[in-house]
């Protein structure tokens, strides 16, 4: 349920030789004046300026900076991780309530091996990302549809393709190719379920954690699973699952627009007909075979037929990889539901 976290530690110590990258202030050409070189910490009687410090580990970030609301107080030292991938070496499944006591004890002992001696238990939780894996029948471009459609309460929509956000200043929605994305990171998917969709919901503030969740500290995330997971599926029915399947269903039309937007925007003169050819290659994608083979047999020369079938996986390539349609010739409502039951199951 947990991934990523960023604990904002309320009492810590830096050793004097704390493995640390320091970056100093800006120096003012004019005036020859270091503009925001702040004290960052003190140590063996030495004051460490500048304007902000980091450690950036294989499983740990860690950040110390000023305090914008305390100037001249306590800087800020933020460390940031991934709850499930400290646990177990991946971040691709939950951990339980012992997993979670885990990674905050693996933290806790990393920041001390670099120089930060704190009680995480009393850190503030300054963003936290909860999620859910579902293992969908299909491939994440049949479910693109459905998604290109759902709107977040005052949240703006962003489509990158294979992942789909949902922002704004405190929070986040996202659902993504999950397999795909272990992919391209050169992670290992051996094990793994063949058609992954993740659903992540971010709380990106303090405040926003305390408002959603009412955590006020990283050691009461332990006991707090249940209630997250609670949460989690609240935040997502209220944002995103509004609909019943006859609501979902009734989206056809403002997908038929979404597709028709999405067909203009790649530009070109012919933008129609370019969503016309799409709705024909997604209305055979299964028999694309045979549609080879007649137009070997009508094409007359090896030539020309190798030219349409080229042609032809053009035309599918552009239909499936610009998400102009989905892949998937099952009701709209019935994808719609199976994410919406597996989200909120």
């Amino acid at each position: 349920m947990l991934d990523t976290l960023k604990l904002s530690l309320t009492e810590y110590s830096v050793s004097s030789d704390a493995q640390f990258q320091i970056q100093p202030g800006l120096l003012d050409n004019a005036t020859g004046e270091l503009v925001g070189n702040n004290r960052l910490w003190s140590a063996g009687g030495r004051a460490v300026t500048g304007s902000r410090a980091w450690h950036n580990g294989e499983h740990f970030n860690v950040t110390i900076k000023p305090n914008p609301h305390a100037p001249g107080g306590l800087p800020l030292c933020l460390v940031q991780f991934s709850v499930p991938k400290v646990a177990t070496g991946s971040n691709f499944r939950a951990v339980d309530a012992d997993g979670t006591t885990r990674a905050l004890r693996a933290a806790q002992k990393y920041l001390r091996e670099i120089g930060v001696k704190t009680k995480l238990a009393s850190a503030a939780v300054s963003r936290l990302d909860a999620f859910r894996n579902l293992e969908c029948v299909e491939p994440f471009a049949a479910y693109h549809p459905v998604l290109a459609t759902l709107q977040g309460q005052r949240m703006r929509r962003r489509d990158y393709g294979r992942t789909l956000l949902w922002e704004n200043t405190l929070s986040e929605l996202c659902a993504y190719d999950k397999r795909e994305e272990m992919v391209r990171n050169k992670h290992s998917i051996e094990g793994l379920p063949p058609h992954p969709l993740r659903f992540e919901a971010r709380a990106l503030k303090m405040q926003k954690v305390r408002a959603w969740l009412g955590i006020e500290n990283a050691g009461q995330l332990p006991d707090a699973l249940p209630h997250i997971e609670q949460q989690y599926r609240e935040m997502m029915r209220k944002q995103l699952f509004k609909g019943e399947v006859g609501q979902a269903a009734a989206l056809t039309q403002g997908q038929v627009r979404e597709q028709l937007a999405a067909a203009k925007e790649l530009g070109g003169r012919y933008w129609v007909d370019d969503w016309l050819r799409a709705v024909a290659i997604n209305s055979m994608s299964g028999d694309l075979d045979a549609v080879k083979a007649a137009i070997q047999d009508v094409a007359g020369t090896r030539q020309n037929a190798l030219k349409m079938t080229n042609k032809l996986e053009k035309a599918k390539l552009d239909a499936t990889a610009t998400c102009i349609l989905g892949s998937s010739k099952r009701p709209l409502g019935e994808l719609y539901s199976e994410l919406r039951d597996k989200v909120l199951a």
